[in-house]
């Protein structure tokens, strides 16, 4: 399929840089050059135990899935049981939670939250517990039903030692803890167990894939672990109930997994992870939009389609970039100073420099004393502006009470109001003409 950009056309049927064409897409097996392109006789011989796994049908797929969706529901059940069975929650509200956990699209985020609640009624949390244990849980998903389980077990386990006289306690004798525990981790390694047998049997597809991405002076064996992690995650998170095979779904998670690791390498600047995968969901909308579209998506359209405010596609934009150019201009005047006029030159510093630094400082304090007090408060601490020590967005945000997420948000809107501020203090760079330069 073909589009037009800027008065040009492209394929963009696959947009995907790194994959070597020679390949056909649709290849599950390695081919032979996979095994002669190692001198690792470990990595060989892994490849052809490899190559003896049985390919899974359809219908073991689903009954593979729906095992390991019975085994990991288990633990949170038992936990439940034990509620019921203290009257501290009824046969009805947790038949209820556990069906809204099934049914629910987005994950069983929704009936957690339901069950904290409920929890908190019986007085067997607190107010501050639920909170702390609401954040805990994360945005959702299986990682949160994990979260809520580890948790409650704790919680259960320990009972007798909770400091709140208030709240309700769960009475469990010792051999009623231990074989509670038990069967939760019998249940967690059952899960284990049936999740591993659907890697195992879809190894040879991470194979195929990172072989087709070699040549960009990534090892094989490094492109084939990475594609590894990509399959545990798509068998995390496989939904048998969606009606497509396991091996089309896991696809797009192998080749997001090897394709963030040669980011990585290629990059001047090694980007966090959890960047990276903000822009790779970023890179498959796109190239979603331009085939629904037939033309660039406006960003207006990406933050729709990514559920996102204009400001944080902004902001992957800016990740996107490449490294950011010294010559990269404050305002849009073509007499506005640049990014390296503002770094110090440590061989342009003369007599004027402490002057200039009593100067320089003078003017920060003008313009940071006009941002809110939160975000003045995290340009001082990113900088050392305050004891000339830089602080990290987590020591930055412990200090302030908010995420580590928060105070990069924090960040980023200081900065703009910065550069909103520097444009309307025209007479900056007229009047201070030593900014950027040497002394005569």
């Amino acid at each position: 399929m073909e589009a037009e950009f800027f008065g040009e056309t492209a394929n963009i049927e696959s947009v995907d840089p790194y994959m070597d064409a020679t390949y056909p897409a649709d290849e599950t097996e390695p081919p032979e050059s996979c095994y002669k392109g190692s001198d690792q006789s470990a990595l060989t011989s892994w490849l052809r135990s490899v190559a003896g796994h049985r390919l899974l049908t359809r219908e073991e797929e689903v009954d593979l899935a729906k095992r390991i969706e019975t085994a990991e529901a288990k633990p949170l059940d038992e936990l439940l049981q034990v509620l019921v069975k203290n009257n501290l929650l009824s046969p009805k509200t947790k038949v209820a939670l556990v069906a809204e956990m099934e049914a629910s699209e987005d994950g069983p985020r929704e009936a957690l939250d339901k069950l904290l609640e409920v929890l908190g009624k019986n007085n067997l949390l607190s107010d501050e517990m639920i909170k702390e244990l609401a954040e805990r849980i994360g945005p959702g998903g299986d990682d949160a039903r994990k979260a809520l389980v580890d948790e409650l077990l704790n919680i259960l386990v320990h009972a007798d030692t909770l400091p709140d006289p208030d709240e309700e306690k769960v009475e469990l004798s010792d051999e009623e803890k231990r074989r509670l525990v038990r069967r939760i981790e019998i249940a967690e390694a059952e899960a284990r167990r049936f999740r591993d047998e659907l890697v195992q049997a879809n190894l040879r597809l991470v194979i195929s894939i990172a072989v087709k991405y070699q040549g960009h002076n990534v090892p094989l064996e490094d492109l084939i672990q990475e594609g590894n992690i990509g399959l545990i995650k798509a068998a995390s998170k496989f939904d048998y109930r969606k009606g497509f095979k396991f091996s089309t779904y896991a696809i797009w998670w192998i080749k997001q997994a090897i394709m963030r690791t040669l980011d990585n390498f290629s990059r001047s600047i090694r980007l966090p992870s959890y960047v990276v995968a903000k822009m790779n969901k970023f890179d498959s909308v796109y190239a979603t939009l331009c085939q629904e579209l037939q033309r660039e998506p406006r960003r207006e359209e990406i933050a729709e389609a990514l559920d996102l405010s204009l400001m944080q596609v902004e902001e992957i934009l800016t990740f996107n970039a490449d490294a950011i150019s010294m010559d990269l201009q404050l305002s849009d005047e073509r007499s506005a100073a640049t990014l390296g006029d503002l770094i110090e030159d440590p061989a342009n510093s003369g007599e004027e420099g402490p002057i200039a630094e009593m100067i320089n400082k003078d003017l920060i304090a003008q313009f940071l004393d006009r941002l809110p007090d939160r975000e003045q408060k995290v340009l001082r601490m990113r900088f050392g502006l305050e004891d000339g020590e830089r602080k990290t967005l987590r020591e930055i945000g412990e200090a302030l009470a908010v995420t580590r997420e928060r105070v990069r948000q924090l960040e980023i809107e200081a900065i703009k109001r910065l550069r909103v501020l520097y444009d309307e203090m025209g007479e900056f760079q007229s009047d201070q003409s030593w900014v950027g330069k040497t002394a005569a």
